[in-house]
């Protein structure tokens, strides 16, 4: 609260100066303090004491409510250029602390979303996202209802800024940004993209970037502003904040990438849909080959345990970002639409490395148990894969391959084995060099049973 001490003399203008001489007592001036929420706050009350017989009297002026920050810098021009936590009243009625972007592009907008360091959880449930959360000085979400209320009425624009931890900065503008009713479940609308930060709305689900996310905001054609949110996966010290984002669906990296071609280059974890309907979090290479190549497997570290069962390995396992299997689910989907090559990379612990791809690669459905269909090797790490063509997936507690015993139990991990030989990418991880058959292995490159570092396996549709 910032109080301003008025003398006597003080020449008191407007509305404020005809309301103290419509009185017909003998009133003796005593003071005047103006009390203001923030240094540049919208509830604005004056309070004016006089002495009467011995009594004080109080009075006061409220300012018009303002429905957002244009409002707010409409009315009272000299806000410009003072970013802050105002008072706003989006129908007019009910009371919301928010943070005014007074500077940016004019001034005047109303951040209705703001990430800039991990404090607040964003992982929340329906009521939390309909009400608000968060601190208006720091991160914030405003409130879904406050969207509506701010939005509904008259046109707005959005504009979202951006930064990477590299320092570099981008924005997106839109010419029209609505939020829904709750009955419409808030439905976004929001189109006219201009801006350097790419079209946020192909980017909300797809983005691999590690963003520190500064503020989005939207602006009104009438002086009134407003805000919406944005969604990815960033880190931030070594932690991870999911946000969600929607909009059109892709299949795989390689439609990621023929979709938004300036993702060429930029590795990381996208969200595909494999069927259009299931949400998968995948990593895309977007760099090897031309790019555009949907990581099933990874094998660096033996931070992940590769010996499960059959419904781990329908389901996948894992993280995106570190050791994982996509899942055989998944795999079938993404192979039985669209003709696939696969690409296999392995590295000794000696450094060496090399590669294998392979033309055909399709995965059969459960009912199949799997089956691998693949051929028409090239490469520089020799055909270990030909050997398991026409075999059915197998895993500890189920038994599919050639072998009078059992391969998966005995090597440790699920795969398409025949006789157990040949390759074997998903066997128990060494953090060194071992001569043996029971470690991730592929025996034709350089034709030893030998423990490699690292193991990746890739698809890339034919489109």
């Amino acid at each position: 609260m910032v109080a301003f001490s008025v003398e006597p003399h003080f020449k008191i203008k407007g509305n404020v100066e005809s309301l103290l001489q419509l009185t017909s007592w003998n009133w003796r001036h005593l003071n005047t303090s103006v009390k203001v929420d923030s240094p540049v706050s919208v509830d604005v009350s004056l309070t004016s004491h006089y002495r009467l017989t011995g009594k004080h009297f109080s009075k006061f002026l409220h300012l018009q409510k303002t429905r957002d920050c244009a409002s707010i810098l409409k009315q009272i021009p000299n806000t410009k250029g003072r970013d802050g936590v105002y008072t706003i009243y989006p129908d007019l009625r009910t009371r919301k602390l928010v943070y005014c972007d007074m500077t940016t592009d004019g001034g005047g907008w109303t951040v209705i979303q703001r990430r800039i360091d991990g404090t607040v959880d964003f992982n929340r449930d329906w009521k939390s996202y309909k009400e608000g959360f968060g601190k208006a000085k720091g991160e914030y979400w405003l409130g879904n209802d406050v969207l509506h209320s701010l939005t509904f009425k008259r046109k707005h624009e959005l504009k979202v800024d951006l930064e990477m931890f590299s320092g570099a900065k981008g924005y997106a503008k839109y010419s029209t940004f609505f939020v829904g009713s709750e009955s419409e479940k808030y439905k976004l609308t929001v189109t006219g993209y201009t801006g350097n930060a790419g079209d946020v709305e192909s980017l909300l689900q797809l983005t691999p970037w590690k963003w520190r996310h500064l503020n989005t905001s939207v602006k009104v054609d009438s002086p009134v502003r407003v805000d919406v949110s944005l969604t990815s996966h960033y880190r931030l010290t070594g932690k991870h904040f999911p946000k969600f984002l929607q909009l059109q669906k892709q299949r795989d990296c390689a439609s990621i990438l023929k979709r938004i071609p300036n993702t060429k280059g930029r590795d990381g974890v996208y969200t595909i849909y494999p069927d259009l309907k299931t949400r998968k979090l995948v990593y895309c290479d977007m760099t090897t080959d031309g790019g555009g190549w949907t990581v099933i497997q990874r094998r660096i570290d033996g931070s992940v345990v590769f010996n499960r069962v059959w419904k781990s390995y329908k389901k996948g396992f894992g993280e995106v970002e570190g050791e994982y299997w996509l899942g055989n689910e998944a795999l079938h989907l993404l192979t039985t639409r669209t003709k696939q090559e696969l690409r296999v990379d392995l590295q000794k612990f000696s450094g060496e490395k090399a590669y294998a791809k392979y033309s055909i690669f399709a995965v059969g459905s459960r009912s199949e148990k799997y089956k691998l269909t693949v051929g028409g090797y090239r490469g520089t790490a020799g055909d270990s894969l030909q050997p398991q063509n026409g075999m059915k997936f197998s895993t500890k507690d189920q038994d599919n391959d050639t072998w009078s015993k059992h391969c998966a139990e005995h090597l440790q991990g699920g795969w398409w084995f025949s006789s157990c030989l040949n390759s074997d990418l998903n066997g128990p991880y060494h953090k060194y060099a071992v001569k043996s058959w029971i470690t991730v292995n592929w025996y034709k490159f350089g034709n030893e049973k030998a423990s490699l570092k690292n193991a990746k396996m890739m698809i890339r549709s034919k489109m």
